[in-house]
């Protein structure tokens, strides 16, 4: 790996006597982690779980520092997600709690988003937004896997969401667009991006969004910065102008937590290859001050529709009545207190159900996602390593029961898709991107 002459500069002057430290780090293989789903599983009981052996991260009480595999079933019945060890610690930070409003300015491809629904519990609501439609596409499929209930997938400029929503939300993370230079060693392909331009660029494109962002949340509420990069242009001269423009916020110190070093500007952090877990990161944390907050009239919702209703009462085990979100043939279950969205791109609003075709509901794969073993009267529970399993992943028929009806696949006991019994075979539920080939 040849390292620009110039970073290797900026990076020796910023580290002095630890210099050799961090360009020795970079001889070792990048650090790979999973987080455990904790809508799903408790982080305790996937470590018994777990084909792989797993060393806890220090930041993040669900994070484990291990070689997971994507194509496992277990990652594909959105057991963890795959993520950078330095990266987990955003949402922690953050700290978002179960009932309020949060926003996820840059949300693609979905580590911190879901590592935030996760510690809202499924409740509140959550806004993921990515103004890049095909990254849009990517987070939606990934807070589906992870069974999130109250997320809204956005696709939108962050000014569009200020001229929408202003001051309306409790938390907003800004994981802002970087230089990368703390991916340099997961990445190299990266390195070839860089220029002595690059962190100019990009500082001022943060500013932009920073600004931005300090609209969108009230008073009283939280703004945290974020990178993966190392140079204070991009961090701490970053979140010092920001302060400097924006006298109603002030700089919430981040506690210290084993990994954690305090960055140029006390009260900031930065994690660092050589010194803990993961490639590199940095976090500011901003209050802000007041008690304004912009008031939004609620989403209109009706009556779930009787195909669904019937679908229903053969589908679950218990009941699940309530009113929903009818968009055309599709039924959706927001999320808690869910404004009105008119003029926005929005490509999910909360739960997706399924649809309504004719006398029939069909079931769809985010609904079978969001569940949790017991849920459905009809379940195939499988072990990751049965050979019907792999067949069902193909998108393969399974032999099955003379029973009628849709039902779920579980794998160690958690749903990975739905499979439909008919005439003595389960009829392939799981949509066919999702599938192993």
């Amino acid at each position: 790996m040849k390292l620009p002459d110039a970073f290797l500069a900026n990076m020796k002057e910023l580290l002095g006597d630890e210099y050799g430290a961090f360009l020795a780090s970079y001889a070792e293989k990048p650090e790979r982690g999973l987080r455990v789903n904790t809508l799903k599983i408790a982080p305790e009981d996937y470590r018994e779980l777990s084909p792989w052996p797993l060393t806890p991260v220090p930041w993040e009480a669900a994070g484990y520092v291990g070689a997971a595999e994507g194509r496992h079933p277990h990652h594909l019945a959105g057991l963890f997600y795959i993520q950078e060890p330095s990266a987990m610690a955003a949402a922690g930070t953050l700290d978002p709690k179960p009932h309020e409003r949060v926003l996820d300015l840059s949300a693609a491809p979905g580590g911190k988003a879901t590592a935030l629904a996760a510690r809202m519990e499924n409740t509140g609501f959550f806004v993921a937004n990515e103004i890049v439609p095909a990254r849009a596409r990517t987070l939606l499929s990934n807070v589906e896997r992870m069974g999130i209930r109250n997320a809204v997938v956005v696709s939108e400029d962050p000014r569009r969401l200020l001229d929408h929503f202003g001051p309306y939300f409790d938390r907003v993370l800004v994981d802002a667009p970087c230089s990368g230079e703390g991916m340099f060693r997961r990445e190299p392909e990266g390195i070839a991006l860089w220029n002595g331009k690059t962190n100019e660029a990009c500082a001022q494109r943060q500013s932009r969004i920073l600004d931005t962002a300090a609209g969108l949340v009230r008073g009283g509420g939280r703004l945290l910065y974020s990178t993966c990069t190392f140079s204070p242009l991009e961090n701490e001269e970053a979140a010092a102008g920001f302060l400097a423009r924006h006298s109603d916020f002030v700089l919430e110190p981040i506690a210290p937590l084993p990994g954690f070093s305090e960055g140029l500007l006390p009260g900031t952090v930065r994690i660092w290859p050589h010194k803990a877990p993961g490639e590199g990161h940095f976090m500011a944390r901003f209050r802000k001050k007041g008690e304004e907050a912009s008031r939004l009239p609620e989403l209109a919702l009706d009556a779930a529709p009787k195909p669904l209703r019937e679908f229903a009462e053969g589908f679950f085990t218990a009941s699940e009545e309530g009113p929903v979100l009818p968009l055309k043939e599709s039924c959706f279950v927001p999320p808690e207190g869910c404004p009105r969205l008119s003029g926005l791109r929005v490509l999910r609003c909360g739960l997706a159900l399924g649809e309504v075709r004719g006398k029939h509901f069909v079931p769809h794969h985010a609904m079978a996602m969001a569940l949790l073993k017991g849920d459905a009267r009809r379940e195939l529970a499988l072990a990751a390593d049965d050979p019907r399993l792999l067949a069902y992943l193909r998108g393969e028929t399974v032999p099955g029961a003379p029973d009628r009806g849709w039902g779920v696949v579980l794998v160690d006991g958690y749903p990975v898709g739905l499979m439909r019994e008919s005439e003595g075979i389960y009829k392939n539920g799981l949509p066919k991107g999702l599938r192993l080939y």
